[in-house]
């Protein structure tokens, strides 16, 4: 029961702390994780991004996915305010 209240409570915390977290959670990412979430978070469709990687969009997605759980965020504007797409 702590277990899912701890879990429920991660999940609705403000967005600002999360980006805040997102910042010391970028070094658990992969290299393609972080190119997926650079053009993510420069407003670029999954289509977009898998043309650009020579990737499908399927997979773009299945990063994209990894790139929120690592980070603890839940949409690809809580990704853009974590200000990675100038990241390099």
């Amino acid at each position: 029961m702590l277990e899912r209240a701890q879990r429920e409570q991660r999940l609705i915390m403000a967005p600002a702390r999360r980006a805040t977290a997102a910042g010391t959670g970028m070094a658990t990412l992969t290299a393609q994780e972080r190119r997926v979430a650079q053009l993510t978070a420069g407003d670029l469709t999954n289509r977009e991004i898998g043309a650009r990687l020579r990737i499908s969009d399927r997979t773009v997605g299945h990063h994209l996915s990894n790139v929120f759980a690592k980070l603890g965020l839940c949409s690809r504007r809580d990704l853009a305010a974590t200000g990675i797409a100038g990241r390099r």
